[in-house]
């Protein structure tokens, strides 16, 4: 019976936890990168979170024309393009030495030439969430991913929790 009860109050405590670090998607996209995604017409969502702690892939795609200077004032102090080494490996493939990279949204987004980006890493080791440099000295991946595209007034959102 005590093992029982001790079984049920971890299990209790461990749901708490890990659905307190969890923090949905919208919330993400308003505080880290600035913008509500219901202000834009949505061309393409796809929220795959689905592992034991929260882990998965989150993909937008807004069409920001119908304001384009309202969504040009969210990314105006955002860096231009374009994307560290660190970054277009991991958007879009490549090789780095001898290991090869497969792009986490190479089938997704169109490469972008003229616009802005966004990075927020949350790896708990890190210093300063803009930082890309140590994301392959990393155990996993955690971070947003955010580009204005300005030729085409879209903005592309990715989210990589592994």
């Amino acid at each position: 019976m005590k093992r029982l009860i001790s079984v049920t109050i971890t299990s209790i405590i461990s749901i708490i936890l890990i659905g307190c670090a969890l923090l949905p998607s919208t919330e993400s996209q308003k505080l880290i990168m600035g913008f509500d995604p219901s202000d834009f017409v949505i061309i393409e969502e796809e929220d795959m979170h689905g592992g034991f702690h929260g882990d998965g892939e989150y993909f937008l795609t807004l069409d920001c024309s119908s304001d384009p200077d309202r969504a040009r004032q969210i990314v105006a102090d955002w860096t231009p393009l374009p994307l560290s080494n660190n970054l277009k490996l991991l958007m879009y493939g490549g090789q780095k030495e001898y290991a090869v990279y497969h792009g986490w949204v190479e089938e997704r987004w169109t490469k972008v030439e003229n616009g802005v980006y966004r990075f927020y890493n949350y790896h708990t080791e890190n210093t300063d969430p803009s930082d890309d440099s140590g994301l392959f000295s990393d155990y996993s991946y955690n971070f947003d991913i955010a580009i204005y595209d300005f030729d085409n007034d879209t903005l592309y959102y990715y989210e990589l929790d592994t």
